[in-house]
């Protein structure tokens, strides 16, 4: 899911601050503007960053782990959570059965770590869907890993994999938007030129069918030059156009 923020002003018990919340889905977190990462909700599997075992969190609180870290990007799959610093450094924590946090193996992960993969190079956007994760560099190549079966990482296969992967049919188009769905993603180039891949049973990769062939690489869909944000629900997509 792509979010995109708004600012608003807030008083809570521990924090008077003015936050900055996404628009398009309840959250289920926040950052503020100095970049602190607070999370509330359901904690079963340690998509919240938390240090206990509390499986309900009805306020919110800090994750822990990234309380020295500037937070600019946020993002939430099913069960797992992904948060991009101000160094374009990318951190996630959470279920993990399919590898979409990126760690390199398939254990839950109850405190937020360093996709240390990715060391070395800038991430400048980051996106998930139910159980698959995606990340743009600074040179604009995109990158997805965890749940596959449907073909929503974008690698022409099924195979789920525990560690960034390139989108290979997407390099040499700069990538500038992401978004992910239940089983689809969506992508869209400084050209304006859409791309969607993954599952399509319910029309949701605007493709002008409904057929229930997954599409294992990026398609393209049309082109939208004043596109200002793309967004995925579970099977269906929006483009915002200016």
């Amino acid at each position: 899911m792509l979010l995109i923020y708004h600012a608003v002003d807030i008083i809570l018990l521990h924090y008077s601050v003015r936050i900055r919340l996404p628009i398009f889905f309840y959250p289920s977190f926040f950052f503020t503007e100095n970049g602190s990462l607070l999370t509330w909700g359901e904690g079963d599997y340690n998509q919240l960053g938390r240090s206990r075992d509390e499986t309900t969190w009805v306020y919110p609180d800090q994750m822990m782990g990234l309380d020295e870290k500037v937070v600019t990007q946020i993002s939430c799959g099913a069960y797992h959570t992904l948060a991009l610093t101000d160094l374009g450094e990318m951190y996630s924590c959470g279920y993990n059965q399919h590898g979409q946090l990126g760690l390199g193996d398939f254990a839950i992960h109850r405190l937020p770590e360093k996709i240390r993969s990715l060391d070395g190079r800038r991430v400048e956007i980051i996106a998930s869907g139910w159980h698959h994760s995606m990340a743009v560099l600074d040179d604009g190549i995109l990158y997805s890993w965890g749940y596959n079966e449907h073909g929503e990482c974008g690698h022409g296969h099924r195979e789920r994999n525990a560690t960034p992967e390139i989108v290979g049919s997407l390099v040499g188009r700069r990538i500038v938007m992401i978004a992910g769905g239940q089983y689809h993603s969506l992508a869209l180039d400084a050209s304006g030129d859409l791309y969607s891949w993954g599952w399509n049973a319910y029309g949701e990769l605007g493709l002008g069918s409904e057929d229930d062939r997954v599409r294992l690489a990026p398609e393209r869909v049309d082109q939208f030059p004043e596109c200002l944000a793309l967004a995925c629900g579970g099977r269906f997509s929006m483009v915002l156009q200016r």
